[in-house]
C-alpha cells in the first residue's frame, strides 16, 4: 500500500531510478508466441456463447459489448505495464482459429433455426395432441 501511495504522490523508490526505462521493461514478465493463446481462447469461447445461444438470450450480444469494451482497457493495461514488448511477427492469418470460429458460426445457424422453428409462436401454439386411430372390425 505504502508503494502504491509513493508512486501516487509522484515518489518513487531509489532502485528505479538507478535502473534505465529500458533496462525495468526487460524485468518485466516475457512475451512468448503463446501469450496470446489465452485471449484468442477466452474470445472464441465468448463468440460461441453469444452465437449460439443468442434466440434464448437476445442480450447476450449487449453484455459481450460491455465485456469487450471492459477487457480492452484492462488488456492495454497488463500489456503497457506487466509485459515486455513483444518483438513484431509478420503472419498470414489467424491460423486454426478461423476455422473454430467458422464450425461455431455454422452451428450456430443450425441450433438458432431449432430454438426458433421449436420454441417459436408457431411451435407454442400447436400443441401436439394425441391422434386417435379408429380400429377396423372385421
Amino acid at each position: 500500500m505504502k508503494v502504491w501511495w509513493n508512486k501516487r504522490r509522484g515518489h518513487s523508490n531509489q532502485l528505479s531510478e538507478a535502473y534505465t526505462r529500458w533496462e525495468q521493461d526487460y524485468d518485466l514478465e516475457p512475451y512468448t508466441r503463446l501469450s496470446l493463446f489465452n485471449e484468442y481462447l477466452e474470445m472464441v469461447i465468448q463468440y460461441g456463447f453469444v452465437t449460439i445461444f443468442v434466440a434464448a438470450f437476445p442480450l447476450a450480444p449487449i453484455f459481450a459489448l460491455l465485456n469487450n469494451v471492459v477487457e480492452i482497457r484492462i488488456d492495454a493495461y497488463k500489456y503497457l505495464s506487466k509485459c515486455r514488448r513483444p518483438r513484431a511477427e509478420r503472419i498470414q492469418d489467424i491460423g486454426i482459429w478461423f476455422g473454430i470460429l467458422k464450425g461455431i458460426t455454422y452451428f450456430s445457424v443450425f441450433t438458432n433455426s431449432n430454438v426458433v422453428v421449436n420454441k417459436g409462436p408457431l411451435a407454442s401454439t400447436s400443441s401436439p395432441q394425441p391422434v386417435v386411430v379408429p380400429q377396423l372390425s372385421e
